[in-house]
């Protein structure tokens, strides 16, 4: 059919293959599909498809990275080591602390620092802390020629000094009646010092029941101590001791 003025020209359907081939070479190439319904393959020849991709010749073998990955790995490190040399330039660091454990303590120096705490504590009470402990130890033995004695000592075991003692010692028999003289004792017993009483010595039945009376006063580590204490002595028995606790 001949062209009409005003109005279009039919497109033939079907190109001839000379035609179409000539098409063909003048086109840029396109993706095709291939078989299977999910996998498509792309023309590397198409612009702008390999832009920023690594292929796998140029990644690490150790760490899979790309170069473009460990420049930023760099990048990254070299921008902290910059942030933490301005914090200590201005004083806002923190330093990391290492923890370093203590050294394993033998079990006998342990043992060692206990015994040595032990005796500097007892050393101490013994020479040190102010204290007051006396005693008088007394002992009803047989004297020379069938005689009895009452022998007396006092004893500081504190650590301050007795001030000021005065002491009587007496002795009875069995009917309430003085046997031998009163003994008395005054004056001052050092620290861990001893002093001893004169006897009270007399001529009596050893089997019979004897009675000691005992007085005294002192001032120690500053206090005032004084009392009184009645010992009988048994009849049947010699060399007896008595310890009497005053402080």
């Amino acid at each position: 059919m001949p062209p009409v003025d005003g109005m279009f020209r039919p497109v033939p359907k079907e190109r001839s293959g000379d035609a179409a081939g000539k098409a063909a070479e003048g086109a840029p190439a396109r993706r095709s599909r291939l078989e299977g319904p999910l996998t498509t393959a792309v023309d590397t020849d198409e612009p702008g498809d390999d832009a920023g991709a690594g292929t796998d010749a140029e990644r690490t073998p150790d760490s899979g990275l790309t170069p473009h990955d460990t420049e930023l790995e760099d990048d990254l490190a070299a921008a902290e080591a910059d942030r933490k040399r301005a914090e200590r330039e201005e004083g806002r660091a923190v330093e990391g602390v290492e923890y370093i454990p203590a050294p394993e303590v033998p079990r006998y120096k342990v043992v060692g620092a206990i015994v040595l705490a032990i005796i500097i504590v007892l050393a101490l009470y013994y020479m040190v802390i102010p204290r007051a402990d006396a005693e008088l130890v007394l002992q009803y033995n047989e004297g020379l020629l069938g005689g009895v004695n009452v022998d007396g000592r006092l004893e500081n075991h504190g650590t301050r000094a007795i001030e000021g003692a005065v002491m009587t010692l007496n002795v009875q028999n069995s009917t309430d009646s003085p046997v031998g003289e009163t003994v008395t004792f005054e004056g001052s017993v050092g620290a861990h010092e001893t002093a001893s009483l004169e006897a009270v010595s007399f001529r009596g039945d050893q089997w019979e029941t004897y009675h000691i009376f005992v007085s005294w006063e002192f001032d120690c580590a500053g206090k005032h101590y004084s009392g009184t204490s009645h010992l009988s002595t048994p009849g049947e028995e010699m060399n007896v001791w008595f310890t009497i606790k005053m402080a």
